[in-house]
């Protein structure tokens, strides 16, 4: 089946980034009050839940990505052709942020780890 065939693909990157932006928002606020949460337990679970989180979703990221450009690479080009210049704009736009998306939470859980050993260091 091609991509049009099968609209997980496309919902499934949409359901991964809506979840990561809000629990992303909730570890932004973690580090807004940072400074605030004076014990150190809480701390170690908020950096370990930041990597964790930021890892294992890059990993869903990285799957979703491999899933999107397999479909648009077996999708012939008659049908490629045949799309509308908005459509095949959003479906390469979702390709590229898929992949952004990777490194930016592999960023994001190398740093949470540099934090978690800096907590265990002090």
């Amino acid at each position: 089946k091609q991509w049009y065939q099968r609209r997980v693909a496309i919902t499934a990157g949409v359901g991964i980034a809506v979840i990561a932006f809000f629990i992303g928002l909730g570890f932004l606020a973690a580090t807004f009050f940072w400074d605030r949460i004076a014990n150190t337990v809480t701390r170690k679970y908020i950096a370990f839940g930041d990597m964790s989180f930021s890892g294992f979703w890059a990993f869903l990221f990285f799957v979703d990505f491999c899933f999107i450009t397999d479909m648009w690479r077996k999708t012939p080009d008659i049908i490629k052709n045949g799309l509308s210049g908005l459509t095949k704009s959003n479906l390469q736009f979702t390709i590229v942020c898929s992949l952004v998306c990777i490194f930016l939470l592999a960023f994001q859980a190398y740093m949470a780890y540099k934090q978690l050993n800096e907590i265990q260091n002090d």
